[in-house]
Protein backbone atom coordinates (compact mmCIF):
# COMPACT_ATOMS: atom_id res chain seq x y z
CA UNK A 1 0.00 0.00 0.00
CA UNK A 2 2.28 2.16 0.70
CA UNK A 3 4.68 1.69 -2.37
CA UNK A 4 1.42 2.57 -4.21
CA UNK A 5 1.64 5.98 -2.21
CA UNK A 6 4.90 6.70 -2.99
CA UNK A 7 4.85 5.97 -6.66
CA UNK A 8 1.43 8.06 -6.86
CA UNK A 9 1.89 10.77 -4.42
CA UNK A 10 2.97 13.29 -7.51
CA UNK A 11 -0.89 12.89 -9.16
CA UNK A 12 -4.40 13.05 -7.79
CA UNK A 13 -4.85 10.15 -5.45
CA UNK A 14 -7.15 8.83 -3.29
CA UNK A 15 -8.48 5.94 -0.89
CA UNK A 16 -10.70 4.82 -4.20
CA UNK A 17 -7.75 4.55 -6.06
CA UNK A 18 -5.92 2.30 -4.16
CA UNK A 19 -8.73 0.18 -2.87
CA UNK A 20 -9.13 0.18 -6.99
CA UNK A 21 -5.56 -1.00 -7.57
CA UNK A 22 -6.20 -3.37 -4.87
CA UNK A 23 -9.36 -4.64 -6.44
CA UNK A 24 -10.81 -4.49 -2.38
CA UNK A 25 -13.46 -2.12 -1.05
CA UNK A 26 -12.76 1.50 0.18
CA UNK A 27 -14.00 0.29 3.63
CA UNK A 28 -11.66 -2.66 4.00
CA UNK A 29 -8.33 -0.66 2.39
CA UNK A 30 -8.98 2.29 4.78
CA UNK A 31 -9.01 -0.09 7.90
CA UNK A 32 -6.31 -2.11 6.65
CA UNK A 33 -4.08 1.23 5.88
CA UNK A 34 -4.83 2.85 9.57
CA UNK A 35 -3.78 -0.58 11.36
CA UNK A 36 -0.81 -0.90 8.81
CA UNK A 37 0.25 2.74 8.87
CA UNK A 38 -1.41 4.30 12.50
CA UNK A 39 -3.35 7.11 10.47
CA UNK A 40 -5.66 7.54 7.73
CA UNK A 41 -4.49 7.71 3.69
CA UNK A 42 -5.50 11.04 3.56
CA UNK A 43 -3.04 12.23 6.23
CA UNK A 44 -0.12 9.56 5.38
CA UNK A 45 -0.23 11.36 2.04
CA UNK A 46 -0.83 14.76 3.16
CA UNK A 47 2.31 14.12 5.28
CA UNK A 48 4.28 12.30 2.58
CA UNK A 49 3.90 14.90 0.12
CA UNK A 50 5.22 17.77 2.99
CA UNK A 51 8.20 15.55 3.62
CA UNK A 52 8.85 15.07 -0.52
CA UNK A 53 8.75 19.29 -0.90
CA UNK A 54 10.95 19.44 2.23
CA UNK A 55 13.55 17.48 0.56
CA UNK A 56 13.12 19.56 -2.55
CA UNK A 57 13.68 23.15 -1.12
CA UNK A 58 16.51 21.95 0.71
CA UNK A 59 18.23 20.35 -2.23
CA UNK A 60 16.94 23.73 -4.07
CA UNK A 61 15.78 26.41 -2.00
CA UNK A 62 15.68 28.86 -5.17
CA UNK A 63 12.87 26.69 -6.79
CA UNK A 64 9.47 28.54 -6.85
CA UNK A 65 6.82 27.28 -4.36
CA UNK A 66 4.30 26.69 -7.40
CA UNK A 67 7.01 23.94 -8.86
CA UNK A 68 7.20 22.29 -5.59
CA UNK A 69 3.92 22.11 -5.06
CA UNK A 70 2.96 20.87 -8.51
CA UNK A 71 5.76 18.01 -8.31
CA UNK A 72 4.47 16.84 -4.51
CA UNK A 73 1.33 16.47 -6.44
CA UNK A 74 -0.99 19.65 -4.62
CA UNK A 75 -1.28 23.02 -5.49
CA UNK A 76 0.12 26.38 -3.49
CA UNK A 77 -3.15 26.43 -0.85
CA UNK A 78 -2.46 22.70 0.16
CA UNK A 79 1.01 22.91 0.40
CA UNK A 80 0.89 26.01 2.92
CA UNK A 81 -1.76 24.01 4.60
CA UNK A 82 0.32 21.03 5.36
CA UNK A 83 3.69 23.42 5.97
CA UNK A 84 1.26 25.02 8.92
CA UNK A 85 -0.15 21.63 9.89
CA UNK A 86 3.64 19.99 10.08
CA UNK A 87 5.98 22.64 10.34
CA UNK A 88 4.48 25.83 12.39
CA UNK A 89 5.49 28.19 9.23
CA UNK A 90 4.38 28.54 6.06
CA UNK A 91 6.94 26.95 3.32
CA UNK A 92 8.10 30.17 2.25
CA UNK A 93 9.76 30.47 5.46
CA UNK A 94 10.48 27.25 5.49
CA UNK A 95 12.68 28.33 2.09
CA UNK A 96 13.95 31.44 3.65
CA UNK A 97 15.40 29.73 6.47
CA UNK A 98 16.91 26.92 4.07
CA UNK A 99 18.38 29.59 1.63
CA UNK A 100 19.95 30.93 5.24
CA UNK A 101 21.27 27.61 6.28
CA UNK A 102 22.92 26.85 2.28
CA UNK A 103 24.89 30.46 2.76
CA UNK A 104 26.17 29.11 5.78
CA UNK A 105 27.30 26.26 4.75
CA UNK A 106 29.02 27.98 1.99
Amino acid sequence: MLSYVHEHYRNEISLYDLADYLNLSRNYVSTLFKNAVGRNFKDYVGEYRFRQACALIQDNPDLKLKEVADQVGCNTEILTRLFTRHAGMLPSDYQQMCKKKEKADD
